[in-house]
């Protein structure tokens, strides 16, 4: 996703029977979503509802963070 002069990590999940669309903005690095969203998606796209992750930091700003 293009943001400025430099790109982030999104992932967008559309099920089939989409009618409302949860964001969620993480700032693990290298596009690492957080444990929850891995826990909560699965559950919501099961209930119909789309996702977007969306990745605060680029490889370089996350400089090797680790959680």
């Amino acid at each position: 996703m293009p943001a400025g002069r430099t790109h982030l990590t999104a992932r967008l999940f559309l099920p089939a029977t989409t009618r409302v669309v949860l964001s969620f903005a993480h700032s693990a690095g290298g596009g690492r979503p957080d444990l929850w969203y891995a826990y909560a998606a699965p559950r919501l796209h099961r209930a119909g509802i789309g996702t977007l992750l969306l990745g605060l930091l680029t490889e370089e700003d996350a400089g090797g963070r680790r959680r």
